[in-house]
């Protein structure tokens, strides 16, 4: 037994070793480019069920001890530089050129046996054994060379897995999937090769979906033939690479794809043998201006286009499948832009969870998962990765893809927004039920009932009061001189009043908003909610008027940067309140107007008019609209706690006061005339 050193620096042979995976494909191309055609891939299996071993076998023309010597002492300087580089016997394309992929065989364990039958340079079959260790990368054992008459190829027994080798073989259908689309152009080229992973061939064509070269649009005067072939995959969570090969297939290096493609498991193949003599230009700026880069960045180009062209045909495949097992949560056809928008985010997002969902055979599942993804988008379409992560299992990187996707696209934002229209619009028909059909309006008086909802309801005041909470100052002012409007009044986030026999008073709600505008200005935002039952009269605006008074006098707010507005609203107004909302010199519903504050005096039927109106425009184009049950169900499901009971039953048989759509058109000529 003797032992050799290697021509290089213990650093530099450490920054050799990578990955696992890529420790196992070298010794695979090792294999190929002596010319082998099986390459067989064994784990050996411990006592506990894990592995303790990785065996690397082939039929190929082996190593001889003085070659084997010769491969091993120097470093980057591979027979397989040389220009046109064949293998030996078949004269196929080679992989490495550096000399560097024996190392790689160290990211699997710590300890490394090649042995090595081949026929010697007089002729003689002789076999050699090589043994190397990660703790001494710059010298190997060699043992004496021994005649044999085995058949050529070699053994690579790889032994002291290292613990991140030990997690990834366990991984069985991943390091299977990785292998085989690292070899499937070399595979397809070179259909002879017989590769197998734990016994079992590797045959790229029976897992492929589709493969199609691409068209590119390059530069006339770039040097050498150019192709890209896309694979796209039966397999789950593939990652997406860019392979850069020569023109026979072999691959030299590979790059991450970095675009978004939902749904597509693929890889791509650029075939180009400028490569090998520009492999670093690739490498290092794929986004420069030489012809590496150039290749590269049209190749995406080209790839973007036709998996965007693919997605759409598996869509509409896929869709129409789910449609004829009826399990597809959409019927018939989007009949306005919210549903088409939401529609559209949808099949992105099951089209990605389609290999996942169709897995099962039960349509019941089936259809409980896409249901999921569809109560999911409906609900936030943030919400999406807790399904995706949760229930079906997809990898990080795809749940993160889909949400970086919906969050770049309109779809998201879209559907988010034209559902608030819808739940507004809902809210305004329910709250209309509330206030003027008749059952509901009778039973409407606890101030758990409407003025609970209200609190939650702000943007119904206006636009502007829609994002504000409350503010404590403002509060406790407001608290403070609630005594103004009479013993029972309360604020919307007080505690309920007991009257002298124990129960719980009905008392009327004041809502208390700050919104803090530029040029350090606040608004201030003060409602009074009267009972639905009750008709405003005058003494209900003197006490807000005392109300406003002391609140704007407060020494806390007692300050010219704040702007006061003051709200009175009920169901119906008497002659005395008509004639001060009448003034001249003010707008309608205005009754009192200095430098301090505001006072208004609104009917319930101009407060959903007003609100209609500011949504009239997105109701329209959204093409919404609103019906008396949808309404009635939003309040069930978001207010349920604060309806009457007679809600909360079938409210198709409450009928309609005759006095409410008189109100609401009156309201709307009010409107019109401010």
């Amino acid at each position: 037994m003797g032992k050799f050193e290697v021509v290089a620096g213990e650093h530099l042979l450490e920054n050799f070793i990578g990955k696992p995976v890529k420790g196992l494909t070298e010794l695979i191309w090792n294999a190929l480019d002596a010319d082998a055609d099986t390459v067989r891939v064994h784990l050996v299996e411990n006592d506990i069920g894990g592995f303790s071993g990785v065996i690397v076998e082939d039929d190929g023309l082996g190593m001889s001890a003085d070659g084997a010597i010769s491969a091993f002492k120097h470093v980057g300087e591979s027979w397989k530089r040389r220009p046109g580089a064949r293998t030996e016997k078949h004269k196929r394309s080679v992989h490495g050129e550096q000399g560097r992929g024996r190392y790689a065989a160290f990211g699997l364990g710590e300890h490394v046996v090649w042995s090595s039958v081949a026929d010697g340079v007089t002729g003689r079959r002789e076999k050699t054994a090589i043994t190397g260790r990660s703790s001494d990368l710059r010298h190997f054992d060699i043992d004496d060379s021994v005649p044999s008459t085995d058949e050529t190829g070699t053994k690579v027994e790889v032994f002291n897995l290292t613990k991140e080798a030990e997690r990834d073989l366990l991984k069985d259908e991943e390091m299977r999937n990785k292998l085989l689309i690292t070899f499937a152009m070399h595979l397809q080229t070179y259909p002879s090769i017989h590769l197998s992973w734990k016994g079992a061939k590797l045959t790229p064509e029976d897992a492929q979906l589709d493969c199609s070269d691409i068209e590119l649009n390059l530069p006339e005067d770039l040097v050498g033939a150019v192709s890209v072939t896309c694979i796209e995959w039966d397999l789950k969570n593939v990652p997406r690479q860019i392979f850069l090969c020569d023109a026979d297939g072999s691959v030299i290096a590979d790059i991450p794809a970095r675009f978004h493609a939902p749904g597509a498991e693929f890889t791509a193949y650029i075939k180009w043998d400028g490569f090998r003599d520009n492999l670093q230009d690739a490498l290092i700026d794929e986004d420069g201006e030489s012809d590496a880069a150039t290749i590269i960045s049209a190749a995406k180009v080209g790839l973007k286009k036709h998996l965007a062209r693919r997605t759409l045909e598996q869509e509409r495949r896929i869709v129409s499948e789910w449609q004829t097992d009826e399990v597809y949560p959409y019927k018939g056809a989007p009949t306005n832009a919210v549903e088409k928008a939401e529609r559209q985010a949808f099949n992105i997002v099951a089209l990605t969870a389609a290999r996942v969902v169709n897995d099962t055979k039960s349509v019941k599942a089936k259809k409980l998962s896409l249901r999921l993804i569809k109560e999911a988008l409906e609900a936030s379409p943030g919400s999406l990765h807790r399904v995706l992560e949760e229930v079906l299992n997809l990898p990080d990187d795809r749940v993160q893809e889909l949400q970086l996707l919906l969050e770049r696209t309109p779809l998201a934002s879209m559907i988010s927004s034209s559902k608030q229209i819808a739940d507004r619009l809902d809210f305004l028909k329910g709250l209309d039920s509330l206030l003027f059909d008749k059952e509901p309006r009778k039973t409407t008086l606890e101030r758990t009932q409407l003025h609970r909802i209200l609190a939650v309801e702000t943007w119904i005041f206006g636009e502007e009061w829609a994002k504000t909470g409350d503010d404590e100052r403002l509060v406790d002012v407001a608290k403070k001189h609630l005594s103004y409007l009479g013993e029972d009044v309360e604020l919307g986030a007080g505690d309920p009043i007991k009257r002298e026999d124990g129960r719980d008073g009905i008392p009327d709600l004041v809502l208390a908003r700050s919104l803090e505008t530029d040029q350090d200005m606040h608004e201030m935002l003060i409602v009074e909610l009267k009972r639905p039952s009750h008709k405003l009269k005058s003494d209900d605006v003197d006490q807000l008027r005392s109300y406003a008074t002391a609140m704007v006098s407060d020494e806390r707010f007692a300050q010219p940067n704040i702007n006061w507005h003051f709200w009175l609203v009920g169901n119906s107004t008497n002659e005395g309140v008509d004639l001060q909302r009448e003034q001249i010199n003010f707008p309608f519903g205005v009754v009192t107007k200095n430098a301090k504050f505001t006072i208004w005096v609104k009917t319930w039927a101009e407060v959903l008019n007003s609100a209609n109106h500011r949504h009239k425009f997105l109701r329209n184009a959204l093409n919404l609209v609103p019906e008396h049950d949808a309404g009635i169900d939003y309040l069930r499901k978001k207010h349920e706690e604060y309806l009457p009971k007679v809600l909360l039953q079938d409210v198709s048989s409450n009928v309609k006061d005759t006095t409410s759509e008189e109100k609401i058109d009156e309201s709307e000529k009010n409107l019109k005339s401010a």
